[in-house]
């Protein structure tokens, strides 16, 4: 269902900050760190200071496997 609100409202930082969070929570780090990967392209990280803690933290469990582009 967040997926859905998203193709509708890409840029919404609550709505990625809430599928980054469930895939977190459900133990998929790599869709985690992709889905903020795409979503930096939408929305600059500077743009909300809970969507910009959302892809550090997210980065910070990854430890550097996914972010390496």
């Amino acid at each position: 269902m967040i997926q859905a609100e998203l193709y509708a409202r890409p840029d919404d930082t609550y709505l990625n900050i809430r599928l980054v969070a469930l895939y977190r929570s459900s133990h998929r780090l790599r869709d985690a760190v992709l889905h903020c990967q795409e979503a930096e392209k939408k929305i600059p990280v500077e743009s909300s200071l809970e969507w910009c803690s959302c892809v550090i933290k997210t980065y910070e469990k990854d430890g550097g496997s996914f972010c390496s582009d």
